[in-house]
C-alpha cells in the first residue's frame, strides 16, 4: 500500500538534501581554495629566494652577470622543473628561427645554431642551398666570432641572432673545426627549405619528406601528381628522421592520399576532445604504399604512418619509431621569446596510442651501421637496407584500394 509523505516530512528531507549539498560544495571549494593559497605561497617563496640570490650575487660575485644568459637560464630551469620531456623555452632569436623554419623560407646564412657548452655557438645543421652550405660550413662547426667580435663578448643569443638579417648584407664568421680556425664571409639571402624530394625508381614512386613546414603539403601533392603522370605502380614514402608540426603539413599530406576520414583527435586536460587531423578530399591514391620509418621518426610523422596503415593498407618498413603521441602548443611573449609545452593526448582513430612504445613496423630492418641514404638521385644503387627492403615488399603487394 502506497503511503503519502506528510508536508512536514517532505520539507525536512528537502532541507537535509540542501544541507548535504551545501556541505559538499563548501568542502570542495575550501579544498580548492587551500590548494590555490598553497600555490601562491610557494610562488612568493620562490620569488623571494630569487631576489635574495640575485642581490647576493650582484653585490659580491667577481664574475659579471650576463643579463640575457641569466634570463635564458632561469626560463630553461623552470621548464626543466616540470614533468614534460618535450617542453622548451625559446629565446627571442631561437623563436624567430623556429618561425622562419616553419614558414619554409629563410633569410640569412642557413645555419641552425645552438649555444655550445664552451659558451660559443655550434652549427647544429646547415640547410642545403644556403649561403653557409655553399661556403662549406658543416654541422659541428664552432662559431667563435661574428664580424670580428668574440661570441663570448656579445653572448651566444646575440651571435645566433646575427646569423639572420637583411638580404644582401655581409657577415664574417670565424669557425673552429678540428683544431683549425677558418674565416668565412657570407652574404645573407633568402632561400627555400627543401623538404620533399622524389623520383621514379623501377616504375615505383619514391618520396622522401625530411621535415614539415608550411610548404611541405603542396610540394608533396605536386610530387605525387608528377609521379602519377608517369603511371607509377605504387609509392614508397620515406619519413625517417622526420618530425615537425601537426598543423597544415600532416593534414595536407593525408588529404592527398586518403578519402574523407578523421585521422586523430586531441584530448585536453579538462577532458575536451577536438578533431586534430581530418581529411575532406574525395580523391584517393589507390596504389600500394610503403612507409619507411626509423627510431627518429617522431610525432606528426608517426601519425602519418599509422593513418596510412589503418586507412590505406600501407605497410610500414624500418625500425620502431620514437613514440610521441601527444600535442604541444607554443605560447609567444612580447619580448619575442616563447614557451612550448605538452597540452593534449592524441587519440588515433584507427589504432592504439603509440606514446613511448613507438610505431612497430611490419618489416623490421636493422641498418647494421650503414648510413641512411638521404639522396634520391640513384636509389637503384643504394646500400641502404631499409630502402632496399621497402622496394622488395612493394613488389609483392597487389594493386588494391584500401577504400573498397
Amino acid at each position: 500500500m502506497n503511503k503519502k509523505l506528510s508536508l512536514g516530512v517532505t520539507i525536512s528531507l528537502i532541507a537535509i538534501a540542501c544541507a548535504i549539498t551545501f556541505v559538499v560544495t563548501m568542502t570542495t571549494s575550501l579544498n580548492m581554495y587551500n590548494r590555490k593559497i598553497a600555490g601562491v605561497q610557494q610562488r612568493e617563496e620562490i620569488y623571494t629566494k630569487m631576489e635574495e640570490i640575485d642581490s647576493f650575487v650582484r653585490s659580491n660575485a667577481l664574475a659579471d652577470v650576463d643579463e640575457d644568459e641569466l634570463v635564458n637560464s632561469i626560463m630553461n630551469g623552470y621548464i626543466d622543473g616540470i614533468d614534460d620531456d618535450y617542453a622548451r623555452y625559446y629565446s627571442p632569436s631561437e623563436y624567430y628561427q623556429k618561425q622562419q623554419i616553419e614558414s619554409g623560407t629563410l633569410i640569412g646564412t642557413g645555419i641552425v645554431a645552438v649555444r655550445d657548452e664552451s659558451g660559443y655557438v655550434r652549427a647544429e645543421s646547415v640547410y642545403a642551398g644556403s649561403p653557409a652550405y655553399e661556403q662549406g660550413i658543416i654541422a659541428g662547426d664552432i662559431i667563435t666570432s661574428v664580424n670580428k667580435t668574440s661570441v663570448l663578448e656579445m653572448g651566444a643569443d646575440a651571435a645566433i641572432k646575427q646569423l639572420t638579417g637583411d638580404e644582401g648584407t655581409r657577415l664574417t664568421l670565424t669557425i673552429q673545426r678540428g683544431g683549425q680556425e677558418i674565416t668565412n664571409v657570407l652574404v645573407r639571402r633568402s632561400f627555400k627549405i627543401s623538404t620533399v624530394a622524389g623520383r621514379l625508381v623501377d616504375s615505383y614512386g619514391y618520396i622522401r619528406i625530411s621535415t614539415f613546414n608550411s610548404l611541405t603539403a603542396d610540394r608533396f601533392s605536386t610530387k605525387v601528381d608528377e609521379l602519377l603522370a608517369q603511371e607509377v605502380n605504387g609509392f614508397v614514402i620515406d619519413l625517417r628522421d622526420n618530425s615537425g608540426t601537426y598543423f597544415g603539413a600532416v593534414e595536407g599530406i593525408l588529404n592527398r592520399l586518403m578519402s574523407e576520414s578523421v585521422a586523430a583527435k586531441a584530448i585536453y586536460k579538462d577532458g575536451t576532445e577536438k578533431v586534430l587531423v581530418s581529411t575532406t578530399s574525395e580523391q584517393s591514391v589507390n596504389k600500394p604504399i610503403i612507409v619507411l620509418v626509423n627510431e627518429n621518426t617522431l610525432g606528426p610523422a608517426e601519425l602519418i604512418a599509422v593513418s596510412l596503415r589503418d586507412y590505406k593498407g600501407a605497410v610500414i618498413v624500418g625500425a620502431g619509431t620514437k613514440g610521441r603521441c601527444r600535442l604541444s602548443e607554443v605560447k609567444s611573449f612580447k619580448d619575442g621569446s616563447a614557451v612550448e609545452i605538452t597540452v593534449a593526448e592524441i587519440k588515433p582513430t584507427g589504432s592504439e596510442s603509440y606514446e613511448e612504445t613507438g610505431v612497430k613496423p611490419e618489416y623490421a630492418v636493422d641498418m647494421d651501421g650503414v648510413a641512411m641514404d638521404t639522396e634520391v638521385s640513384d636509389l637503384s644503387a643504394t646500400n641502404d637496407p631499409q630502402i632496399k627492403k621497402a622496394f622488395e615488399v612493394i613488389l609483392t603487394l597487389k594493386q588494391t584500394s584500401a577504400d573498397e
